[in-house]
């Protein structure tokens, strides 16, 4: 049995190093039982606009792809862990 360190089991962005990076952004988007609707891509967008790299969180019970988010809302995924993700504004560099 191969055993993984945290890093492994995540998955970034090339160009977004470490695990860590986001850990001090607060998840701004809730997805819960009804899933994604127009008008949470809408709020997911306009805030990505607003704050340029945002944090969305769903329900264990939800099933979500978060590329097909990332890409609904003309923006990146820079990050999954577990029931988190991280989308950036296309062109965004962390500072």
């Amino acid at each position: 049995m191969q055993s993984y360190t945290k890093k492994q089991r995540s998955t970034s962005v090339k160009g977004h190093v470490g695990i860590k990076q986001y850990a001090d952004i607060k998840p701004t988007i809730w997805i819960g039982k009804q899933g994604i609707s127009d008008s949470l891509i809408d709020e997911i967008r306009g805030q990505i606009k607003m704050r340029h790299i945002i944090k969305i969180k769903w329900l264990q019970s939800v099933e979500i792809e978060p590329l097909e988010i990332a890409a609904s809302c003309n923006a990146v995924l820079v990050q999954t862990r577990g029931r988190t993700m991280v989308i950036a504004e296309k062109g965004h560099q962390r500072r």
